[in-house]
């Protein structure tokens, strides 16, 4: 059995109190590690440094390593996050484009109008 599979185990026998000083202590332990916004804004730091300086601009094997880096670091995080109990999953952002919608046209009052008339 792993260790966090035994620190899980033990976590499960105490009392709710003593567990949640433990939630807080691992969310305090948290708080440590960089959040993403400071992380992202690191990364561009080093690009903009990049373009300052007489060097080249990264090529696009150097920008694909950093963001597998950042994606690297970024599923570590979640992953802590799930291990740590907080969360049961991570949702990510749907890039979906919303189809255009078409407006139709209603014959008669205004549905507004409808609606305010049934509520009176």
């Amino acid at each position: 059995m792993s260790s966090l599979q035994e620190l899980k185990k033990q976590a499960r026998q105490l009392s709710v109190s003593d567990r949640l000083e433990l939630v807080h202590a691992i969310i305090e332990s948290l708080q440590d590690v960089p959040n993403q916004q400071s992380e992202r804004s690191d990364i561009i730091k080093q690009m903009k440094g990049l373009l300052k300086t007489d060097e080249p601009a990264p090529t696009d094997e150097q920008v694909a390593a950093m963001l597998e880096e950042r994606t690297d670091k970024q599923a570590a995080f979640h992953q802590a996050l799930i291990d740590a109990g907080l969360v049961k999953q991570i949702k990510h952002p749907s890039y979906n484009l919303i189809p255009e919608q078409r407006l139709i046209q209603v014959e008669g009052k205004p549905v507004s109008e409808t609606l305010i008339a049934e509520r009176r």
